[in-house]
């Protein structure tokens, strides 16, 4: 089984970070979000997971939280990280 994780690029994690409901939870910077994520992921990893990383836009993430009645928190994104990544792994079995 993998594990989706958001990506973002810099703008695109910025626009998220606005859109969350929860940026408290958030790291300040884009750059200090790079290095934790890629250190969970590693962690994850170590731990024998299989760690993918899930590219993710902020428009996209607010239409898909619209649509399942979810606001944009850290649930809402993990769940949307995994419904790309089986989208992702359907069209590329």
């Amino acid at each position: 089984m993998n594990i989706g994780v958001c990506w973002y690029q810099k703008d695109e994690w910025e626009k998220m970070r606005s859109l969350s409901v929860d940026p408290e939870k958030l790291d300040d910077d884009y750059e200090s979000w790079k290095k934790n994520a890629h250190e969970t992921i590693t962690s994850l990893r170590e731990k024998g997971m299989s760690v993918k990383k899930v590219s993710v836009k902020a428009k996209d993430l607010a239409e898909w939280c619209n649509q399942h009645g979810k606001k944009v928190n850290g649930e809402a994104r993990a769940a949307y990280a995994s419904f790309l990544l089986d989208q992702r792994e359907a069209r590329n079995p």
